[in-house]
């Protein structure tokens, strides 16, 4: 991990076993925080120089197929929209803004070739149930979802026996038909 620097000065009077106990509390506090990816970050900085920091802490935890997708989505979409803006001069107008520039691209993706309009956030929805039809572990795909219980996800599952019974209905109205169809032509001896 990157390393990080808190910055702390004692306050007059403390005694060295004050000041080393005062210390060690920090440290333990800070390191968790880091850890947590909750560390504070100078809000001077540009978002296009804090992305590499930010990389750098969250990719021990994914793999690496999902960071190259990550890295394709920075350089994309959030570079080019918030690179040059500092991290303190970010406003919730700006991510907003960014969601409804997404949404656009989206509307405009689906209407140039042909296909029903969905919401952006249906996408979710729908990487979800064919994760979980696909037979990917529920825990992997409550994870890329970010959810913090399983019961949350465990609401996709639902689809996938909706989608079962369709097809059982299906296979059975098939059969059903053949069988009302069937010539016995007898054999010959």
């Amino acid at each position: 991990m990157k390393p990080y620097i808190k910055h702390w000065t004692p306050e007059p009077g403390m005694t060295a076993k004050q000041i080393e106990k005062e210390v060690n509390r920090i440290a333990v506090l800070f390191e968790e925080e880091v850890e947590a990816g909750n560390e504070v970050v100078n809000q001077n900085i540009k978002f296009k120089d804090f992305i590499p920091q930010y990389m750098e802490i969250i990719k021990v935890r994914m793999s690496p197929l999902t960071l190259q997708f990550y890295d394709r989505i920075i350089d994309r979409l959030l570079i080019p929209y918030f690179g040059n803006k500092k991290l303190q001069d970010i406003k919730t107008a700006h991510v907003q803004g960014f969601i409804n520039h997404l949404t656009k691209q989206f509307r405009h993706f689906l209407k140039k070739h042909g296909l029903k309009y969905r919401k952006l956030h249906s996408l979710r929805h729908t990487s979800a149930t064919l994760l979980l039809y696909g037979g990917v572990n529920i825990r992997q795909v409550q994870a890329r979802l970010g959810h913090s219980e399983i019961e949350t996800t465990q609401k996709y599952l639902h689809y996938l026996t909706d989608a079962d019974a369709e097809a059982a209905n299906i296979l059975t109205n098939m059969i059903e038909e053949d069988e009302s169809h069937h010539i016995d032509i007898g054999m010959a001896q």
